[in-house]
């Protein structure tokens, strides 16, 4: 029976980057630095096609805005929208004030040594356990943090109603920025680290590989992730409010 499997299509054109390869190859030039160039084509490549991407969303999503425009010209279509706008910022916002219990929560935990133990532990050998529901009930709690935080958040919502500008409001949620930005950035600096580190070992996958992320980062990564979520979920609320002021104003003109 022949094998169903699709054959993928072949270019008649030998690929360029593969027959530079093998060019390189057959002068002797190192393994290492044939890795690195093909890595180094294949970025540009994804970057190139990236680009003509982005460049037809653009196109495709000023036709739509256009259209979306005309449409909202109309009185009536401009008070649906803004009620629908109204509807889901709503919902959103509700939604990011049981998730600012959580965030309180987790704020307070250092104050208490039984949660801060157990969460020790656990965001050491678990990336993700912040999101995890059985870490989530067993860390709530309506403390003084806790209360002043989600207080903060309620305050930085309605403010939004109000301002153009949103830096202000965002910086209620302190200290998740500073954890989303201090943390995003060891991270990054972390496996940037690793990366040279692996290169000059020759070494991805030995236990001697990615020493700064295995070592002692298990627990800000987890830290980090969730204040990179925690500040996206808070931002999406505040922009929502933005939004629906935007247009309810515009169907006053």
């Amino acid at each position: 029976m022949p094998d169903p499997t699709p054959i993928p299509a072949q270019p008649i054109v030998p690929d360029f980057v593969n027959t530079l390869l093998l060019a390189l190859a057959d002068f002797g030039v190192p393994l290492v630095f044939l890795i690195i160039i093909a890595t180094l084509f294949a970025i540009e490549s994804w970057y190139a096609n990236g680009r003509k991407i982005i460049t037809g969303a653009r196109a495709a999503g000023g036709a739509i805005s256009r259209a979306a425009a005309r449409a909202a010209s109309m009185t009536w279509a401009r008070v649906v929208v803004a009620v629908v706008s109204t509807v889901v910022s709503l919902a959103l916002q509700i939604g990011f004030l049981a998730v600012s219990y959580v965030g309180g929560s987790y704020l307070s935990a250092p104050f208490d040594p039984d949660r801060t133990d157990a969460l020790l532990v656990s965001v050491e050998s678990d990336t993700f356990t912040l999101f995890r529901v059985e870490t989530v009930t067993a860390n709530l709690e309506l403390d003084l943090i806790a209360g002043v935080h989600i207080t903060l958040i309620v305050i930085a919502l309605i403010a939004a109603y109000k301002v153009d500008n949103l830096i202000g409001p965002s910086l209620l949620a302190f200290p998740y920025p500073l954890i989303a930005f201090g943390g995003g950035l060891w991270v990054v600096l972390s496996i940037l680290l690793d990366l040279l580190v692996n290169t000059v070992r020759w070494d991805f996958t030995g236990p001697e590989s990615w020493p700064a992320m295995r070592d002692g980062s298990g627990g800000i990564i987890a830290v980090s992730l969730f204040g990179l979520a925690y500040m996206a979920a808070f931002l999406t609320a505040l922009h929502s409010a933005t939004t629906v002021r935007r247009h309810w104003a515009g169907t006053q003109d």
